[in-house]
């Protein structure tokens, strides 16, 4: 059985997706959101919805993450589950969220969509509607990158069919949520 707001208990689900740029994590999010019928955020579209494109300086990059939190903040607050994606490449971008989750009394569950760097490399040489990710800021971020270290469900972008990436995301949710 797919979970549902009906089937999932309460509190409600925060999902995080994660991954570095041009790894499959928006177009895996979108699909999880639409099978599951849930709300999907995603930092490329907050940025485009403040006029930031373009800039990722220290201040943008906290006001893009600060609304990511408040939309998903307000959504918990009425009760909705909903799935974030962004690269949430270091612990102090993940941190807010994390404290976002306590205060509502639920779990946050993590999802790492990864891929490998030749097939990152194809994907970043098509055009990608939202994002202004390339290659040279998929190298920058992958050599920042911290590790996650909260549990997590890892699903090889470039290895699975989007099918069997939504069928073991909606297991791990079952597991993870009863």
């Amino acid at each position: 059985m797919t979970p549902t707001r009906s089937t999932l208990p309460s509190p409600p689900c925060l999902l995080l997706v994660a991954g570095l740029p041009g790894s499959g994590k928006t177009t895996f999010a979108r699909a999880l959101a639409q099978q599951l019928n849930w709300p999907h955020l995603n930092t490329d579209l907050v940025r485009i919805e403040l006029g930031l494109q373009g800039c990722y300086d220290a201040g943008s990059k906290e006001t893009v993450y600060r609304t990511l939190l408040q939309k998903a903040e307000a959504l918990l607050s009425e009760g909705s589950n909903v799935i974030l994606d962004s690269t949430f490449y270091r612990r102090e971008v993940r941190t807010p969220f994390l404290q976002m989750a306590a205060r509502h009394a639920c779990r946050p569950l993590w999802i790492w969509v990864e891929a490998a760097e030749e097939a990152i490399r194809r994907r970043m040489g098509t055009e990608r509607p939202y994002s202004e990710a390339d290659f040279s800021v998929y190298q920058k971020l992958k050599n920042e990158l911290e590790p996650l270290e909260e549990p997590h469900l890892t699903l090889r972008s470039d290895q699975l069919e989007p099918a069997d990436m939504i069928g073991r995301a909606l297991s791990y949710l079952q597991k993870t949520t009863v």
